[in-house]
């Protein structure tokens, strides 16, 4: 069973996660931000870590990989992050594979290089992981009882500065193109739940700290939070995952 969530780091600046189940077993996910960081939130304990799921190459996920793997700790990742840093185990889109007790199955999605996400499964838990992309192209008929997504930005927040911030409009293509807005991310989560019960959390991460607005989202996400924790996350929190997946 997942005990808790820790957010090393979330956002532009740098991306980490620790997944910990209730007997000690860790698995990393990104290493975008120090390896001294991961290592303090890990209470310095390398030891019982599974191995670390890597989205895409881009710095702010995946810089550290070589000090990941110079401590032992084995990366896993797609073909071009592989091109990258070398020594990555490379992971077949929508082919499952078990790494410690977890059971990850890696899916594409949409950024400007290849992009993984990752449905995660360990005893009762299935956690969503999706990341760096517009959509998510696939639909999982499984009751995911957590949600880790992007929700980057608030396409109300977006289109209300692009009225008179140049440097916004010419961003905005990328925005949109490569990264999860808060509106998409909540009509994904409901669109799924109209077949299975909600989810005990949902987990917003890499929030823009210019174009994202807690008060817009917690309009956004006025229906779901009825019924689900919706956290938006911050470097340091540790989210306890105390209910089993609603089945």
């Amino acid at each position: 069973m997942i005990e808790n969530i820790k957010i090393v780091g979330t956002g532009s600046k740098g991306n980490s996660y620790i997944i910990r189940t209730d007997t000690g077993e860790k698995l990393l996910i990104e290493a975008g931000v120090s390896f001294k960081a991961v290592k303090e939130a890990l209470n310095f304990d390398l030891t019982n870590i599974s191995g670390a799921l890597i989205s895409h190459r881009h710095g702010d996920h995946s810089k550290e990989i070589n000090n990941f793997i110079k401590y032992g700790i084995n990366v896993y990742s797609n073909s071009d992050v592989n091109e990258k840093f070398n020594r990555v185990i490379v992971l077949k889109p929508q082919v499952a594979v078990k790494i410690g007790s977890f059971k990850v199955f890696p899916f594409n999605v949409n950024h400007d290089v290849p992009c993984y996400g990752y449905l995660i499964n360990q005893g009762c838990d299935y956690i969503l992981f999706a990341t760096d992309t517009d959509k998510i192209p696939l639909t999982f008929k499984i009751p995911i009882n957590v949600f880790m997504i992007e929700s980057n930005y608030s396409e109300k927040v977006l289109f209300d500065k692009m009225i008179d911030d140049n440097k916004t409009q010419a961003n905005t293509a990328h925005i949109l193109d490569g990264h999860m807005s808060a509106e998409y991310a909540n009509e994904y989560i409901m669109n799924h739940c109209k077949t299975y019960e909600y989810p005990s959390k949902a987990i917003m991460i890499h929030l823009s700290d210019t174009n994202s607005d807690v008060s817009v989202y917690d309009d956004i996400f006025k229906e779901l939070r009825k019924t689900t924790d919706v956290i938006y996350a911050n470097n340091g929190d540790e989210i306890e995952i105390t209910e089993s997946a609603p089945f």
